[in-house]
């Protein structure tokens, strides 16, 4: 058996489902986007990101109309 050299990359959307507006408290969501961030590590460079790999276009959409700088803080897309 061959033992792979890195390590194998799990991303946000493999553990959470999307957001639905619909269905979906946006609170709970963040919440528990920051819980899966935390045990996953990511680096916070790479939180909005993840996060909008979980986002209907609507949002992300509202997002990409930011400022660039504000737009990858994750404290400020949050908010």
């Amino acid at each position: 058996m061959q033992i792979p050299d890195q390590p194998v990359k799990i991303r946000m959307h493999d553990v959470m489902q999307r957001f639905n507006p619909k269905e979906d408290g946006i609170s709970l969501f963040l919440v528990l986007f920051e819980r899966q961030d935390k045990m996953m590590n990511i680096p916070a460079e790479n939180q909005v990101a993840q996060l909008i790999s979980l986002l209907p276009p609507d949002i992300v959409q509202l997002i990409a109309r930011e400022p660039e700088e504000d737009a990858k803080k994750y404290e400020f897309v949050k908010a």
